[in-house]
């Protein structure tokens, strides 16, 4: 008898090709199959009389075919036609390069015959239609059928017969622990209900009440693997107890040359509190651009230090490690702090110094890039790991960072503003600080939307700026001139600006295809203000910290998310002087203008990372499905957040009432993905 996770190679009818092209969809087992919902619904409507059928409906009888089926050739295309007949009338039946139809169908039985009304020399017709037996509980009334995405060589009737099988298969298995719990504990439909309703929904109200359960369930079991981490380790009373030096950091404070805002005072505190409690902090930072997130950090470290640990920060590229090793030494000029800088590029013989100073302890805090994940860097005593630009890094890359110290503290830090809602499904595991708010003297940044037809006017304004000492971004979405998209390219408008408006101004490309020392290389000679202009692409989007950058002309800015912009934008206003965001769209479309104005009328990342939740889904934003983060197939951060909290509620309960070595067997049992393996084994 076949079972849900049993490989779809043991279907009948599925043999290596039919297998190969479902793999392409993602489908290698019945339960992946049962999870490849619909993408959309067609109508299929109750039988009508032939009489009352009208051209250009989609109409549906009850009929059975007359005579024999023909099929002609025409320039390699097969035409076959067969004549459907009832009580009123007669329609003709035609097939487009479906020659087998003329031997599918007997001429004494009724069928359902479904499909779209055309009339051609004054017959009526209907192309391609859909035919089965006639049942007449099943066809006198409407009805939704469920289409399914494809790939090349596989048919609609191919995926529904494999799903057919796969809710059999459903039926007659034992529900798991975790069924049994949302069925009892819950009003919602019943799972086996719930997933034929969604592949075979008798309406709308029953497949938004099956969408609710399957939804309910996804949010269940993303909350179970956040919390397993959350509530086990946070139970933990092994964790290195930091005691706060109240004085030492005192003095710390003291030699900023800025006062801190407020939310960087709510931010210490939770982190100083986590530090107090015995247990593992596990938080994540959230912040604006510029909102002072780096010094929050450094305070962080600096505790660590003060209580004899050592503290690690991790950075997704180079430039942005050796920002951070920038930043870190400024603030501690005055303090006798060894820190040191771990990259994958750097001459053996450094690197041989920092692994024997880190497992020495001669070094209190590495900067790296993913250099710091290699098995031979060891720590003699790490208290403190802080992960930037923390959507970069998966729960792997953490779990590692884990494993070199003995149950550190763990802050994650992100300057990608995400609602409150989609942050708590993406982070269920981590304690959330936000910082709301930015320091005192900082600048807006003024932002415009023009046209192309204003570009000599705006790149006229970007070469008076670089006149009085400043620095411009120029971001393109294309590397190189495409055929298939209307974008201009960093290409080709680097040499426009080099031979026209910008001829006499230090000017630099810098795109993903560079080799990563010449990026590096260019990068460094931009923070420097060796070159004045840097023509890119969103490579841009984080990393670069030019105090005299004041300029960002976005060409084609309707073809950036909102969050992407908001990131663009963050690269300017980092100094003291009056900054601008110009982006340049000649769209009419609804969408691209919804997000343009948002952008234009507020610098509030929260306010806009809410607007591109509204405008765009939960789906792509934030780089979030590529890293494995988000797991939602039917579930809505957005529509489902009331659904969310009663998951959140029931997860807890779980969690709260089982031992870790239950937790871990039903985890196991139930919640078999990567991501949680990699949770329950570190």
């Amino acid at each position: 008898m076949l079972k849900i996770t049993d490989s779809i190679i043991k279907v009948k009818g599925i043999g290596p090709k039919k297998a190969s092209l479902l793999n392409k969809l993602a489908i290698y087992t019945l339960e992946d199959a049962l999870n490849y919902f619909p993408r959309d619904y067609a109508i299929q409507r109750a039988v009508i009389p032939i009489d009352k059928v009208r051209p250009g409906q989609d109409a549906s009888i009850a009929a059975s075919f007359n005579g024999k089926a023909g099929t002609r050739y025409i320039k390699g295309l097969s035409i076959t036609s067969i004549s459907a007949v009832d009580d009123t009338g007669s329609i003709d039946c035609v097939w487009f390069n479906q020659p087998y139809r003329a031997f599918n169908y007997k001429a004494d039985t009724l069928y359902f015959i479904s499909g779209k009304v055309n009339k051609k020399n004054g017959s009526m017709q209907l192309q391609n239609p859909l035919v089965e037996d006639y049942c007449k509980d099943k066809h006198t009334k409407d009805a939704l059928l469920p289409v399914y995405r494809l790939t090349k060589g596989l048919r609609q009737g191919d995926l529904k017969n494999l799903i057919d099988k796969a809710l059999e298969c459903l039926k007659l298995q034992a529900p798991s622990n975790f069924d049994s719990y949302i069925d009892g504990a819950s009003n919602l439909m019943g799972k086996c209900k719930a997933y034929e309703a969604m592949h075979y929904p008798e309406s709308e109200k029953l497949l938004e009440s099956a969408r609710q359960r399957i939804a309910f369930e996804e949010f269940f079991h993303l909350q179970l693997r956040a919390l397993y981490t959350k509530h086990f380790l946070s139970s933990s009373t092994n964790s290195l107890i930091i005691k706060v030096d109240s004085a030492k950091l005192g003095l710390f404070f003291a030699s900023l040359d800025f006062q801190l805002t407020a939310s960087q005072h709510r931010a210490i505190k939770d982190i100083l509190t986590d530090f107090a409690g015995g247990r593992p902090m596990n938080r994540l930072l959230q912040g604006d651009v510029g909102s002072g997130k780096t010094l929050v950090a450094a305070t962080a470290l600096y505790a660590a230090k003060l209580a004899g640990l050592q503290g690690a920060m991790m950075a997704p590229t180079e430039l942005l490690a050796r920002q951070h090793l920038g930043a870190l030494a400024k603030l501690f000029n005055r303090f006798q702090l060894r820190i040191e800088l771990l990259v994958g590029n750097m001459p053996s013989s450094e690197r041989d110094k920092v692994v024997q100073g880190l497992a020495e302890g001669k070094i209190d805090i590495l900067v790296a890039t993913h250099a710091i994940l290699q098995e031979d860097i060891v720590f003699k005593k790490l208290g403190l790991v802080i992960s930037d630009e923390q959507h970069r890094f998966g729960v792997r890359e953490r779990a590692v960072l884990r494993s070199k110290g003995k149950l550190p503290h763990f802050l994650a830090m992100s300057a990608t503003p995400i609602p409150r809602t989609l942050a708590q499904i993406i982070y269920g595991d981590l304690d959330i600080s936000i910082m709301n708010d930015m320091p005192k003297g900082r600048i807006a940044v003024k932002t415009y939307c023009v046209r192309s037809s204003l570009r000599e006017r705006v790149y006229r304004f970007v070469r008076n700026r670089v006149k009085e000492g400043e620095q411009a971004y120029i971001v393109c979405q294309l590397i190189e001139e495409s055929d298939k998209i209307e974008a201009i390219s960093a290409e080709e408008l680097y040499i426009e600006l080099k031979e026209n408006y910008l001829r006499d101004i230090d000017l630099a490309l810098l795109h993903g295809k560079l080799e990563a020392k010449e990026k590096e290389l260019i990068m460094d000679k931009f923070i420097r203000g060796q070159i004045k202009v840097l023509v890119a692409t969103s490579i841009v989007e984080v990393g670069i910290d030019a105090k005299d950058a004041t300029v960002i002309v976005i060409e084609n800015a309707e073809r950036f998310g909102l969050a992407q912009l908001h990131q663009l934008r963050g690269r300017v206003g980092r100094g003291h002087k009056q900054s601008y965001c110009i982006l340049i769209s000649d769209t009419d479309q609804e969408l691209a203008l919804e997000r343009l104005s948002t952008i234009v009328s507020t610098t509030n990342g929260f306010e806009i990372a809410e607007r591109d939740l509204e405008l765009r889904g939960p789906g792509d934003l934030y780089g979030i499905k590529q890293h494995g983060i988000l797991d939602l197939k039917i579930a809505d951060p957005i529509k489902d957040s009331k659904l969310f909290a009663l998951a959140s509620e029931h997860a807890q309960l779980v969690v709260s009432n089982i031992s870790k070595e239950e937790y871990k067997k039903v985890l196991e049992e139930s919640l078999a993905k990567n991501m949680t393996k990699d949770i329950v084994t570190s």
